[in-house]
């Protein structure tokens, strides 16, 4: 048995690692209901997954929603049941296919957080979106021309750990990291294959036994392959001792809930750290607001890595594209406000709206997108809530 150095990571450790998947996550497709008359409409299998910070480990219930030939919205009134302890959750609308509609107001509120409204302008179209600093699922923007994230800092320190972070984080070494549930902080490790590493707290052993940089199932036999050497499904094999059990599990840089119930049932959370590549090769930008005043905007094109002062409503033209990008608006505190609306063209997607109340205030109303993680802060604890149409146990260690 080898013991390994390891590096805690505390709760305060900055985000900009934790985004190494960029791309927004995709709309899964609703399978297409039986056609003719008087066909039966069974209902359509969906999914809450809710995570609290309060809780070992996250727990899955199964909706119920009708459906239908057509996309208008479903009215719903579902309590789910949950365990005691956990706040009251009512799924209350599904709207099939529908489109976002956004705006930021000021708050003074524990969950307040910094945000910029992000303009990008060309010749044939207008995008217009608020980026929320601190919120994985709402501080980045992807789009055919370039990529976009959002982050904040107290002060300059902060700041120069941030950029080196960005210049590094394509070509850092991939790393493992491992926290006891519900609140040990994060422990990393280098990926050694073969080797069995140690951890004192929480106390486990564990071995990587493979990575694929380019993880995919052989067509036919579904067997795990390596498909190439660059980093477009980053993959490890990580097989766990802890109170006498062991589990044997797939853990994915991309897709960090796959194979999380497993180690989630030895009380573990495992993230793998590793850049992914842009196939696409798309100007990558960071946008940052330093101690709630100064903003910087750094690029990295073709590989070089640029940072500069940006202003309130300075266009920065973006590399291979006619389009141009601005900082339309800055709020130093804000709330995020979003309103689905039934339709829409390529970008419309499932959404679900539930209230969530932990006993001590008025329910609170929230728009889940499928397969994005919404954070609902509450009085004595924050959930994160998934909307997804594939449950855990179908999906199992694979993608």
């Amino acid at each position: 048995m080898i013991p390994v150095a390891s590096r805690r990571v505390g709760t305060a450790v900055l985000t900009l690692r934790c985004l190494s998947a960029l791309a927004l996550p995709a709309t899964t497709a609703l399978a297409q209901p039986p056609q003719g008359h008087g066909a039966p409409q069974a209902p359509q299998p969906f999914y809450l997954r809710c995570v609290s910070e309060a809780a070992p480990a996250p727990i899955e219930v199964e909706l119920s929603i009708p459906r239908k030939l057509s996309t208008a919205p479903v009215e719903l009134d579902q309590r789910l049941s949950l365990p005691s302890g956990w706040p009251s959750i009512r799924a209350t609308r599904f709207l099939p296919r529908a489109t976002v509609r956004q705006s930021a107001v000021a708050d003074d509120g524990e969950h307040a957080r910094p945000a910029v409204s992000l303009l990008i302008e060309g010749p044939s179209q207008e995008i217009n979106r608020w980026l929320v600093a601190d919120d994985p699922a709402r501080n980045k923007l992807t789009s055919f021309i370039a990529m976009w994230r959002y982050m904040g800092v107290a002060d300059r320190a902060a700041r120069d750990e941030l950029f080196k972070q960005f210049t590094e984080e394509l070509t850092r070494e991939p790393r493992l990291g491992i926290r006891g549930l519900p609140d040990g902080g994060m422990h990393e490790f280098p990926l050694r294959t073969g080797e069995v590493q140690t951890l004192q707290e929480p106390n486990c052993r564990f071995t990587v036994r493979e990575f694929f940089p380019h993880f995919a199932l052989e067509a036919g036999t579904s067997t795990p392959i390596n498909q190439s050497s660059k980093n477009v499904n980053p993959a490890a094999r990580v097989a766990i001792e802890k109170d006498g059990r062991s589990i044997d599990v797939w853990v994915f840089a991309r897709h960090p809930d796959r194979g999380a119930r497993a180690a989630n049932e030895l009380g573990l959370e495992l993230r793998l750290d590793c850049p992914a590549d842009d196939q696409a090769k798309r100007p990558d930008y960071v946008i940052v607001t330093i101690a709630g005043g100064d903003h910087e905007a750094w690029s990295r094109v073709d590989g070089r890595v640029n940072s500069a002062p940006i202003k309130p409503d300075e266009k920065v033209v973006i590399p291979g594209s006619k389009y141009t990008f601005r900082l339309a608006q800055y709020l130093a505190k804000a709330r995020l406000v979003e309103d689905w609306l039934p339709g829409g063209g390529a970008e419309a997607t499932p959404v679900l709206c539930v209230e969530v109340g932990d006993g001590e205030t008025a329910p609170t109303p929230a728009w889940l997108p499928l397969n994005k993680p919404g954070r609902i802060p509450l009085t004595s604890r924050t959930l994160t809530l998934t909307f997804t149409s594939q449950s855990l146990a179908a999906q199992g260690a694979h993608p």
